[in-house]
């Protein structure tokens, strides 16, 4: 059992920095059509921080 109540499933979470909220989005699309994972999710995007304010920061949720 984890912490958010999921019972034995596996996951990946990724966190990283993209363009736009547009170029995040074809990311998390491409991540759902490559079939690697069981589910794709894009929990949030949040404008970038200091040097990388230009970006926007992004975290999805994979389960295998």
């Amino acid at each position: 059992l984890h912490a958010d109540g999921r019972v034995g499933t596996s996951y990946v979470q990724l966190r990283g920095l993209g363009r736009d909220d547009s170029s995040i989005s074809r990311f998390v699309e491409q991540l759902r059509g490559s079939k690697l994972f069981a589910t794709v999710e894009l929990k949030s995007t949040t404008a970038g921080r200091g040097r990388d304010s230009s970006l926007r920061e992004f975290y999805v949720e994979c389960t295998l």
